[in-house]
C-alpha cells in the first residue's frame, strides 16, 4: 500500500476494530493468495491479534510456518494498522473470505440479503486508494458491512 492509501485507509478504517476487522478481510485473500484463503480466513482481531480459522488439521500445521509471511505482508500493506500475532481456530469455514475474493472476481454467489450501495462520500474517500483492486475490495467490503449493519438494525426490537 502506498503511503497516501495508508494514509486513507488509516482514516477510514483506525476508528473502530470492526473496520479494521473489515479491512483486513477485504485484503486476505491478496495477502495469501487465493488457495490459502479457501482454507483459512479471518476470524476476528483483539487489539493487535489476528484470529484465523482454518478448515481442518492440515491448515493448522500449515499455517504457523506462513506466520511471518502474513504478518510482514500485513505490516507492509496496514502499517500502524496490522495485527503484530496470528492466533488459529479450526473449525468450518464461514466462507467469508472466498466470497469476497470471488466477488471481486466477478463470481458471487446470489446473496440472500440486499447489499446497501456505497454513498456518495464513501465512494469519494475511496477515490484515496491508488490500487483500483484494493478500492475494489474497500468499496465491496464496505457494502457488505452496510448490509449487515442495515439487517441488524432492522432485527432489533425498538423502544
Amino acid at each position: 500500500m502506498r503511503s497516501g492509501d495508508l494514509r486513507a485507509a488509516a482514516c477510514l478504517f483506525a476508528s473502530t476494530p470492526e473496520s479494521r476487522l473489515a479491512l483486513i478481510r477485504a485484503l486476505w485473500p491478496q495477502v495469501v493468495g487465493e488457495q490459502v484463503a479457501r482454507h483459512a480466513e479471518v476470524a476476528s482481531l483483539t487489539d493487535r491479534l489476528l484470529c484465523l480459522r482454518v478448515a481442518d488439521a492440515r491448515w493448522r500445521k500449515v499455517l504457523p510456518r506462513m506466520r511471518r509471511e502474513i504478518l510482514a505482508r500485513l505490516s507492509q500493506d496496514l502499517g500502524s494498522l496490522a495485527p503484530r500475532q496470528i492466533g488459529l481456530i479450526e473449525g468450518p469455514l464461514t466462507g467469508g473470505a472466498t466470497r469476497a475474493s470471488e466477488h471481486q472476481l466477478g463470481r458471487a454467489h446470489p446473496r440472500k440479503e440486499p447489499i446497501e450501495p456505497a454513498s456518495a462520500a464513501l465512494r469519494h474517500a475511496a477515490l484515496s486508494i491508488a490500487d483500483p483492486g484494493l478500492r475494489s475490495a474497500f468499496l465491496a467490503a464496505a457494502e457488505r458491512y452496510l448490509a449487515a449493519a442495515s439487517l441488524s438494525a432492522k432485527s432489533e426490537p425498538s423502544d
